[in-house]
């Protein structure tokens, strides 16, 4: 709907969105399978529980290891930008942007310090579990960054 507003169609490329799905269909199955192996097992056997968790584990980083190897090395076509016509000019030095994110790093790190201590006083407060705080609550604040950055991004009709 963002991008809408200032343009009539808007398209994506297929091939990279259908390989993020496939990629979030396995990730999906993968937790899937080992909750329902969980959830079948005794006390006794969580040992087996590890090692299957260990090995899913393995295999969805080399899934994702050789997705970025297919993103950035053998199928670039499919992710580059055909009608980049734009020479965006860099507000900032190499150094300057170096500076500015240890800055930003540092800062985000005493926020999200005093966010987790926060979360008792949160918890008792609101009435709120500390594991709904940290399961829920949290995820969704630390995603409206990235959905107003997705709007802005549909906006500029950069759908890719």
């Amino acid at each position: 709907m963002a991008g809408g507003i200032n343009f009539r169609s808007q398209t994506y490329n297929m091939s990279a969105a259908l390989t993020s799905a496939a990629l979030l269909g396995v990730s999906c199955s993968a937790l899937l399978i080992l909750a329902a192996f969980n959830g079948t097992l005794r006390a006794v056997d969580l040992i087996d529980t590890r090692r299957i968790s260990n090995g899913s584990s393995i295999v969805l980083l080399a899934l994702y290891i050789c997705y970025i190897l297919f993103q950035l090395k053998s199928h670039t076509h499919l992710y580059s930008i055909e009608d980049e016509e734009e020479d965006e000019e860099y507000m900032f030095k190499f150094w300057q942007s170096v500076v500015l994110l240890l800055l930003f790093t540092v800062a985000i790190a005493f926020c999200g310090d005093y966010l987790v201590d926060s979360m008792d006083g949160l918890s008792i407060t609101w009435g709120l579990k500390p594991t709904f705080i940290g399961m829920i609550l949290l995820p969704f604040v630390s995603k409206i960054t990235e959905l107003s950055d997705t709007l802005a991004i549909a906006r500029r009709n950069k759908m890719d």
